[in-house]
């Protein structure tokens, strides 16, 4: 409550770091991590949904023409990102 009277110990913080200058516009930089982080987000989502959706899209048509070759080639992929991570990582 003493916050929000005014009266707290740090009521006026952002009044200090204006007067010090240690801190130039830190509601600005705020502004900008937060747009830079759901920029970032927002990507990685998109491109793993879509990757994922044309994984499964082609998987489906290999595995119509030829299951074994379905079959094998996810085993390839897995048995390579194995190898990757592990391996090298």
């Amino acid at each position: 409550q003493a916050y929000l009277r005014g009266d707290g110990p740090d009521c006026n913080t952002f009044y200090r770091l204006t007067l010090t200058g240690d801190i130039d516009n830190p509601d600005q930089r705020i502004c900008q991590d937060v747009i830079d982080f759901v920029e970032v987000m927002f990507s990685l989502v998109s491109d793993f949904t879509a990757t994922t959706m044309s994984v499964l899209g082609f998987s489906a048509v290999l595995y119509k023409i030829s299951p074994r070759v379905c079959l094998v080639t996810v085993l390839y992929a897995v048995l390579g990102t194995f190898v990757a991570t592990f391996g090298f990582g």
